[in-house]
C-alpha cells in the first residue's frame, strides 16, 4: 500500500473510530443509523476501504458528529519534526489535537521523537483510560510507539527543559 493512500486511510479510520466510541454506540448502531451494512462501517474503520466525504460526513452525523474541514498556517516550529516519524506527526497534527481534545487533554507537545514522546495538559475531566485511549490513537496514526507525560511525571531539570524544547502542536 502506498504511503499516501495508507495515510488517508488511517485518517478516517481512526477519526470515524474515535468518534463512534465517543458516542459508546457499536459498528452496527451506527450502520442501521446511516443506512449501510455494518460491514461497510467495519472497512471504513479498519482503513481497508477509503470512505468519500459524503459518505463520512454521513457516518459521523449518524454517530452524532459533524465533519468540518479547515486549513490554517502551520505553526512554525513544527518544521523541527523531521524524518519519518517527525513527518507523520506533522501530517497529523491536528487529528491527534483533535483527539486529545476528546479524551480532555489539551496543550500537545513533542518532547522527542526517537523515542516518541509528548507532553501533554490533562483537564479536570480527563481520565486514565482517557489517556491510554489517546496513546492508542496517536500510535495508530504514527505507527510506532508512543509515550504520553504529564507535568507530574518530569523531574524539575527535565521539566524545565521539556518547557523549553518542546514543539506544540
Amino acid at each position: 500500500m502506498d504511503v499516501k493512500k495508507e495515510s488517508t486511510d488511517f485518517r478516517a479510520a481512526i477519526l470515524l473510530r474515535r468518534a463512534r466510541r465517543h458516542a459508546v454506540l457499536s459498528q452496527a448502531e451506527v450502520a442501521e443509523r446511516a443506512g449501510v451494512p455494518q460491514s461497510t462501517v467495519s472497512a471504513y474503520e479498519s482503513g481497508s476501504r477509503q470512505p468519500t466525504l459524503p459518505m463520512l460526513s454521513k457516518l459521523l452525523e449518524a454517530i452524532g458528529a459533524e465533519l468540518i474541514l479547515a486549513t490554517g498556517p502551520a505553526p512554525k516550529r513544527l518544521s523541527a519534526l523531521s524524518g519519518p516519524v517527525g513527518l507523520r506527526v506533522r501530517r497529523h497534527r491536528q487529528l491527534i489535537v483533535e483527539s486529545a481534545a476528546g479524551y480532555d487533554v489539551a496543550n500537545v507537545r513533542v518532547l522527542s521523537v526517537d523515542p516518541l514522546e509528548f507532553l501533554v495538559d490533562p483537564k479536570s475531566g480527563a481520565t486514565l483510560t482517557g489517556l491510554l485511549n489517546l496513546q492508542t490513537d496517536v500510535q495508530e496514526l504514527v505507527g510506532v510507539p508512543v509515550k504520553l507525560l504529564t507535568d507530574g511525571e518530569l523531574s524539575g531539570n527535565r521539566r524545565a527543559r521539556a518547557e523549553q524544547q518542546s514543539i506544540a502542536l
